[in-house]
């Protein structure tokens, strides 16, 4: 008796389970159950996870339970009927191990789904493709009260209506002009702080559009010290086919708008997942090019591309685009003419999003974003040695990672990030900056300056004379930021990647 009643509850179990699974997976995913972790789980893993599984994962995961309770539903019936001419032990003891591993599945994906509720932020951490203005606002958890802060003056914006920006440039021509990069392939130009209406450049038609990764699009630019003689300017986009590509373009007569048709491309790198770019650009005080790649993905397969020196992946590169068909390799490289790829200078990085040089110093900042915990900033001074393992995927933070991996670990030497901070309450991507040069501030004169995607905090670095950092958090705003830029003045701006740029002002 105990056990028919048993299997009449694990039919019935399976009925409304699988009825619901049903709707889960079909209902769009704005008004479903499905919706709503989709966004806890957007908010709890920067890179678009759900507790470390892919989201495109998670919904394969639910059809497959979906198909395991129609599959143990027809077998309960099945057995059902069996059992009027016999009893077979082996059916009675089959349904109850399929049903009990049935409930534990779905007490695993519960699990999953809101076991780690207290700790997610409640913004979005990559928007959506159209900005949404109502999105701006910041809700804090209850339990959360608004930090101290200790910045002065204001964020002052300055153009609005930009499409999901992801870089603030200065071209170092003298020109006064910043160029603003939109995620779909378009480059602005902002002359005397005023926006103008005519883009400087156009490459939709080779940058992926509209996908459901918000890491990917055009994502870096540089300038070429001469380029006020020679019009070079340098693009890292990701192309239709998911692909990382570095490429030369060059100005049309006049300077006023780039060449599509000049492209010249230095380097196409196949990437292994669609998440981790890196992207950012930048030509160093010794004129070469410098180029972050992130390590592909988070997933398992890509654990161990940052370690690893045969491969680009979760690296910093440096390259001469002087010479050379397309590029060259310095000669003071660090792995020129020993073990690795001759183009790496720095490694053991996950998505290094955004790194710059101290104009005044030649300090390298470099802003890499965390995966389960933590988010950091690392350093390398003007004149220490290159080919410095920063530690990822075998340390996170100042945690150690490699449980997570099972590969062995080529440098134990690594080289601490100079500030690291935790993804609770709040926040979840860090932002590299810029060192302030500017005159608004003078106490601010020498200080790098980094934010927080999701929390919108915004902090200050200084180096102390014994070689420790001191950190201070500055604002609390409201925005997702994107990118940190400097104009010719040292002044700082800030994008907003729902489409603002702002201003330091006092």
């Amino acid at each position: 008796m105990c056990f028919e009643r048993l299997q009449r509850f694990i039919f019935t179990f399976t009925l409304v389970m699988g009825v619901f699974l049903l709707i889960l997976a079909v209902v769009p995913g704005d008004v479903s159950p499905l919706g709503v972790l989709q966004s806890l789980a957007n908010a709890f893993a920067n890179d678009g996870s759900f507790g470390g599984l892919d989201l495109a994962l998670y919904r394969k995961i639910q059809w497959a339970m979906l198909g395991a309770g129609l599959a143990l539903l027809a077998l309960s019936g099945a057995i059902a009927l069996a059992r009027r001419r016999a009893r077979p032990l082996w059916a009675r003891n089959l349904t109850f191990a399929l049903g009990a591993g049935y409930l534990l599945a779905i007490l695993l994906m519960a699990e999953l789904g809101l076991g780690r509720s207290q700790s997610l932020v409640y913004r979005q951490v990559f928007g959506p493709v159209t900005p949404a203005p109502t999105a701006t606002a910041l809700v804090y958890p209850t339990a959360v009260p608004p930090p101290q802060v200790y910045g002065t003056g204001q964020w002052q914006k300055i153009a609005e209506g930009i499409v999901l920006p992801t870089a603030i440039v200065n071209p170092g021509d003298g020109s006064g002009r910043l160029f603003i990069l939109e995620e779909e392939g378009v480059i602005r130009v902002m002359q005397n702080e005023t926006l103008l209406a005519e883009p400087f450049f156009d490459l939709r038609d080779r940058v992926i559009q509209e996908t459901e990764n918000y890491e990917q699009g055009l994502l870096g630019l540089a300038f070429h010290p001469n380029f006020a003689e020679n019009g070079y300017f340098y693009v890292f986009y990701v192309d239709y086919q998911e692909n990382s590509v570095i490429s030369r373009f060059q100005t049309l007569p006049g300077g006023q708008a780039g060449d599509p048709n000049s492209e010249f491309r230095l380097l196409g790198i196949l990437k292994p997942g669609p998440r981790h770019y890196g992207g950012s650009l930048g030509f160093g005080p010794d004129g070469y090019l410098y180029v972050s790649i992130g390590d592909g993905d988070l997933r398992q397969k890509t654990l161990g591309h940052a370690q690893s020196l045969d491969e680009l992946f979760g690296k910093i590169l440096r390259l001469d685009v002087d010479h050379g068909n397309p590029y060259a390799i310095p000669a003071d490289n660090p792995f020129v003419e020993a073990y690795g790829r001759d183009e790496i200078y720095l490694y053991g990085l996950r998505n290094p999003w955004k790194f710059s040089f101290d104009p005044a110093t030649g300090d390298l900042y470099i802003g890499d974003v965390g995966q389960n915990d933590w988010e950091e900033i690392n350093f390398l001074a003007a004149g220490d040695p290159a080919g410095v393992n920063y530690g990822w995927d075998v340390r996170e933070g100042p945690e150690d990672f490699s449980g997570y991996r099972g590969a062995p670990v080529l440098d134990p030497n690594f080289v601490e990030p100079i500030f690291y901070y935790h993804h609770k309450p709040l926040s979840c991507s860090v932002t590299g900056g810029a060192v302030y040069h500017g005159e608004n501030f003078p106490e601010m004169q020498g200080k790098y300056i980094l934010g927080d995607f999701c929390s919108g905090y915004i902090w200050s670095l200084e180096r102390q004379a014994d070689g420790t950092w001191d950190e201070t958090l500055l604002f609390d705003t409201n925005f997702q930021i994107a990118a940190f830029g400097t104009g010719a003045d040292g002044e700082l701006y800030l994008a907003d990647y729902l489409g603002g740029i702002y201003k330091w002002m006092p």
